[in-house]
């Protein structure tokens, strides 16, 4: 027993600092309470059961206790000894450990396909931006450049007997980069609803920065009968000097962006056109600078 303490003590001298020999202290302490069976196994049930074996030996016939009461007993203890924030803590459902590890999986695997969309949404987003910006794409149109109404018979029948109009429709390509294709050319020249004309064109090519002008010399004999108000419209146009026409039609345009993108477009005309006749017969200037297509 001697030499047990003089090694103790030995080893005690030997600790240089005082975290060292509380550690030490509280090692010794920790191992002779195990050694002895103290607090270090006194746990809240191991108390229980010695309390009911104690009340068992002062009274034989007391019946022992069920085993409800005794798990009831220890819930309400421990419920008694946990924090108030644990107390209300909602009970989780926790899952079998091979589930645990399926939906993490599940969890990453959609975090790197949402970062995948993400980031070739971002690259696909930079990519037409600098298309844009380099190209500078600009959508192919038609625009009056010129008209003129030569000459038109109108009985009081209602019917245009005969028409001669000029009229030159310019082909735009604002593009520096690109050619433009324009197919399908059909429009049309009305008076109130009624067809007058139709103006067509072959298929053509405009190369960058440029233009086509597309002359047309209308002559119609007999033209379309009006109706009750375009007859009414007609007569009134005459006797004030100025003649209503409405141009109207579309055109498919394409052209490329680029090594890869190609666009198509209707590019589709619209406006009233009116001229100065009886008179010299030309078109007014706001109406010829307003009718493009769009």
């Amino acid at each position: 027993m001697i030499v047990i303490v003089k090694n103790e003590l030995q080893e005690l001298l030997q600790l240089k600092t005082w975290k060292d020999l509380l550690a030490s202290l509280l090692a010794y302490k920790v191992s002779h309470n195990r050694q002895r069976g103290g607090p270090a196994f006194a746990t809240p049930r191991m108390r229980r059961n010695m309390e009911q074996a104690n009340r068992y030996e002062q009274d034989p016939n007391e019946p022992p206790p069920s085993v409800d009461d005794d798990v009831k007993e220890e819930e309400a203890e421990v419920a008694a000894t946990m924090p108030v924030s644990e107390q209300r803590r909602e009970p989780r459902l926790l899952g079998r450990p091979w589930e645990l590890r399926s939906s993490e999986w599940c969890v990453w695997a959609m975090v790197v396909l949402c970062t995948i969309l993400a980031i070739g949404v971002i690259i696909a987003g930079v990519a037409v931006f600098a298309v844009y910006i380099f190209f500078k794409p600009k959508m192919p149109y038609l625009v009056v450049s010129d008209a003129q109404l030569v000459q038109l018979q109108y009985d009081q029948g209602g019917t245009i007997q005969s028409l001669q109009m000029s009229i030159t429709i310019r082909a735009e390509n604002n593009n520096s980069k690109a050619d433009a294709t324009f197919s399908s050319v059909d429009l049309a020249l009305g008076f109130h609803g009624a067809d007058v004309v139709l103006l067509r064109s072959e298929p053509f090519t405009l190369p960058r920065e440029s233009s086509l002008p597309l002359p047309y010399n209308v002559a119609v004999a007999p033209g379309p009968a009006l109706d009750q108000a375009g007859m009414q419209i007609m007569d009134e146009s005459l006797k004030a000097g100025v003649v209503p026409f409405e141009l109207f039609g579309k055109a498919r345009t394409r052209w490329k962006v680029g090594v890869f993108v190609k666009i198509r477009y209707w590019t589709r005309i619209s406006c009233h056109l009116r001229f100065f006749f009886p008179g010299n017969g030309t078109v007014m200037p706001s109406d010829r600078d307003r009718c493009r297509s769009k």
